[in-house]
């Protein structure tokens, strides 16, 4: 597991990955948790064939804060594909609470 940060248009974000050609991608929309924290009794479970990745949106988790005014959530899904374009990730399926 590694854990580093991805700077997209709306800033940077805090991610957490484990590398594997298929991934499972954790999004966490509210609360100061990191997403790898809200998502780690699933991230424990999966076996060992599928990676993970998790990723902090601005002002939460490990993510810094960056001013959000103007953003929506179409910005938070174009920050997504920034990253996983930035990862190469294109087999993911996609989890997500309190978006």
């Amino acid at each position: 597991m590694k854990r580093f940060e991805v700077t997209t248009k709306i800033g940077s974000l805090s991610v957490t990955y484990k590398k594997q050609k298929k991934v499972l991608v954790c999004l966490n929309g509210a609360g100061l948790l990191p997403s790898y924290e809200n998502f780690s009794l699933i991230l424990e479970k999966l076996p060992p064939t599928i990676g993970y990745l998790t990723i902090d949106f601005p002002n939460t988790g490990r993510s810094p804060i960056h001013d959000q005014s103007g953003k929506n959530l179409d910005n938070l899904v174009d920050a997504v594909y920034e990253v996983l374009e930035e990862l190469a990730i294109y087999e993911y399926i996609l989890c997500a609470h309190s978006l």
